[in-house]
């Protein structure tokens, strides 16, 4: 298991609603059991206002595109998005996050 902080991509798609959106796209090293932790702060979202996490994956690389959500939690503001399905080596998983703006 290892745990990504700093190597995923985030884009931020409302930046002055009262809803935050963010895409996380993880590295296309990230394997099963790994986990992407993001602090909610830091993107604008309240502690305790995640609405939904929705996750997909390519089946291959750049190739056809599935839902594949992750396990979620949530302790002291921070986000854990725990991976649970394989992907081919270099196939992309991407997470969409929404939440309640702080």
């Amino acid at each position: 298991m290892v745990t990504f902080t700093t190597s995923n991509v985030f884009t931020e798609i409302s930046p002055n609603a009262s809803h935050k959106e963010i895409i996380v796209v993880s590295p296309t090293l990230s394997i099963a059991s790994d986990v992407i932790q993001i602090t909610l702060a830091d993107h604008g979202f309240s502690n305790t206002g995640l609405l939904t996490v929705t996750g997909y994956k390519h089946t291959t690389a750049n190739s056809v595109v599935i839902v594949d959500n992750p396990t979620t939690t949530v302790l002291f503001g921070i986000l854990s998005l725990t991976i649970v399905s394989q992907v081919p080596t270099g196939a992309a998983r991407v997470y969409r996050i929404v939440g309640d703006s702080n």
